[in-house]
């Protein structure tokens, strides 16, 4: 017997439009579900290339000021006082000087004695003089060739100026507990090889309620501090305190401000006044 065997018709799929824009998206999901995780994956990578290179920046910088503040002196001798003395009196230190002279007027009031820390030489307080005329006004400083210079700078100015000029260090000021209304110093902090010890010499000088301002120059300046150092006083200038600042132990705003937490202050404020960082401090009453 023959079967005759008819194969089936063959079954034709429809075109179904909706069918394929489903799978094109999610064709196009997939795709741009991977493409969200690449790019995450890549943000998170960046982040940690960049945490451990700002880490690897630090630990340089804290070891290159470590081997800094190992050779460096903590105050300046003979005859690199006579260069400094001529460097410091120049068009932007003054006007530094200036400034600060006025923010510590404008700061605190009824300043009637002054203690200037690593006073160099006195620049600071002969612009103070302008604002103090009657304040009691003292600085010391661990170079005596420096106190020296000093003296010659106040007897030129004020030649009958009452201010005192004395050796002494920042970690053991030759003062009576609670002598001045206010603390000063700057661009000597990062000379101190125990700024920890002479912050809380500077708290036991203070009067209760009283102020200290500590500036001083910072290993970086802030990207708009920069901007606005450069306005004022000319990218040349703003390039030697760059290199300035290769060859001295500065620290950083938040080493600073470390520094005054770690001290009998507890706390303090950071600001800045014109290229220099402040750390703004305040003894408690008792």
């Amino acid at each position: 017997m023959i079967v005759a065997l008819h194969p089936e018709p063959a079954t034709h799929r429809r075109f179904d439009p909706a069918r394929r824009s489903a799978a094109a998206a999610s064709m196009d999901g997939s795709r741009s579900s991977q493409e969200n995780n690449i790019e995450e994956s890549l943000c998170i990578r960046d982040a940690d290339v960049r945490r451990h290179h700002e880490r690897s920046l630090r630990e340089y910088n804290q070891m290159w000021n470590r081997l800094l503040k190992k050779f460096h002196p903590e105050g300046i001798p003979w005859p690199a006082t006579i260069f400094y003395n001529i460097l410091s009196g120049s068009e932007i230190f003054e006007k530094h000087y200036e400034l600060i002279a006025q923010d510590i007027a404008v700061q605190q009031s009824r300043i009637e004695g002054v203690l200037d820390i690593g006073t160099g030489p006195a620049w600071l307080l002969l612009a103070l003089r302008n604002h103090l005329p009657d304040a009691r006004l003292c600085g010391v400083d661990i170079s005596d060739a420096m106190v020296a210079t000093a003296r010659r700078n106040f007897e030129r100015f004020y030649p009958h100026d009452k201010t005192e000029l004395t050796v002494g260090n920042a970690d053991n000021l030759p003062f009576d507990d609670e002598s001045f209304d206010c603390v000063v110093s700057t661009g000597s902090l990062h000379h101190w090889k125990n700024p920890i010890a002479g912050l809380n010499e500077i708290h036991r000088v203070l009067k209760d309620g009283r102020h200290a301002f500590i500036y001083d120059l910072v290993r970086k300046l802030p990207k708009e501090i920069a901007c606005e150092v450069r306005r004022k006083f000319g990218s040349f200038r703003l390039t030697l305190l760059g290199l300035h600042s290769f060859e001295e132990p500065f620290l950083d705003a938040r080493e600073m401000l470390s520094l005054a937490e770690k001290s009998l202050f507890r706390s303090a404020e950071i600001r800045f006044v014109g290229a220099l960082c402040c750390i703004h401090l305040k003894k408690s009453t008792a």
